[in-house]
């Protein structure tokens, strides 16, 4: 275990990596998924506040962070014409269930269970981004992802008890991170070799 407040490091960077993220969808050289973002505010507020009910001390200010972030990215996609992803039928059908299932967790009033229901929605918002990244990896940025797998990894070093409160969102945004960073590594690659 490191010292709790290497969180705020794990934060620091993400933040970083956000507002670049932001600045390149103003620019429109990022296309963000609006119902992905969208969710990816939303989703991660549900996932704090029952963070903060179970008391899971500082852990909880990533899942703050990885609420905050999104919903700043998204408000930059608004304010630049080119950054505007088609949504469809299938963004729209993830995103109902990404909201019915967070919807019905939390209702449980259960921490854990509420936890656990807003990664299932959170994965099922992220469906859509991972679809986009793997079809036109050049809509997206990679460095917020990277800079996830930084912040929960952070995270995770910091936690002196691993029960389920205090590490499934954090594992949860460190695997969709580790994916959403191979697809945009690779991919590119892939369709370079098949374009030459």
């Amino acid at each position: 275990m490191i010292d709790p407040r290497f969180v705020f490091l794990g934060v620091a960077i993400n933040v970083i990596a956000g507002a670049g993220y932001a600045r390149d969808t103003l620019r429109g050289q990022t296309r963000p998924n609006r119902v992905t973002w969208l969710l990816w505010g939303v989703v991660p507020l549900v996932a704090f506040a029952a963070q903060m009910d179970a008391h899971v001390g500082l852990s909880a200010v990533m899942t703050l962070a990885a609420g905050v972030e999104p919903l700043a990215i998204l408000a930059a996609s608004f304010m630049s014409p080119a950054a505007a992803w088609r949504i469809g039928r299938f963004d729209l059908l993830c995103g109902g269930m990404a909201t019915a299932g967070t919807i019905a967790w939390v209702a449980t009033g259960k921490g854990t269970i509420a936890i656990v229901g807003a990664v299932a929605g959170d994965a099922m918002a992220a469906l859509p981004t991972v679809i986009k990244s793997w079809r036109a990896p050049a809509t997206e940025s990679r460095s917020v992802f990277v800079s996830g797998i930084v912040m929960a990894s952070l995270t995770l070093l910091t936690l002196d008890r691993f029960d389920a409160a205090s590490t499934v969102f954090s594992i949860y945004i460190l695997v969709m991170s580790l994916a959403l960073t191979t697809i945009l590594t690779v991919r590119p690659r892939s369709l370079a070799r098949r374009d030459a």
